[in-house]
């Protein structure tokens, strides 16, 4: 499995893959493919060894230094091989060394997989008021049925703190 940086080729494939499983999947939003298009630079993909797309994460720019994880799709028939968390290391890494993010957030159902990675849970009204208004916008911009488990707290904001070498001397 390969997980790196995607290019124009993969936008259908990107965009079929999200739309496979959004029905099933209450945490994921639509994402159309203009969408895709305008922000590929901020996906990262993980491919099989036929070189098809198997799984997604996108990265969400809130500001200079603070970025979102989302959009973490990996196709069923791959799940349990650890590809979300390869996914999600890599774009850890991303928001580190090519956004030189400071803070990172993530919603999510599962945050015993984010623990690991050095996330830590914080209550939804404790996060910054610009990245929770930035959230609300996407909920409502998003199909009546994803609004609910969204604004009812199924999911648990994350956050982690990046410790870069060149922070420290800041």
């Amino acid at each position: 499995m390969n997980v790196e940086k995607p290019n124009q080729n993969d936008i259908d494939s990107i965009y079929n893959l999200i739309n496979s499983i959004q029905y099933e999947e209450k945490s994921l939003f639509h994402r159309s493919k203009s969408d895709i298009y305008r922000n590929l630079s901020s996906f990262i993909v993980s491919r099989n060894n036929d070189g098809e797309v198997i799984g997604c994460v996108s990265v969400y720019t809130h500001s200079k230094c603070t970025g979102e994880i989302r959009t973490l799709v990996v196709d069923k028939n791959y799940r349990g091989l650890s590809i979300g968390y390869s996914l999600v290391k890599q774009s850890i890494f991303m928001c580190s060394q090519e956004f030189k993010f400071n803070t990172i957030w993530v919603d999510t159902q599962r945050p015993k997989s984010y623990v690991k990675l050095g996330f830590r849970a914080c209550s939804r009204w404790k996060m910054p008021k610009k990245i929770l208004l930035t959230k609300l916008i996407w909920i409502l911009r998003q199909p009546f049925s994803k609004w609910y488990p969204s604004l009812t707290g199924s999911f648990t904001p994350m956050y982690t703190k990046l410790k870069r070498p060149e922070l420290r001397s800041l």
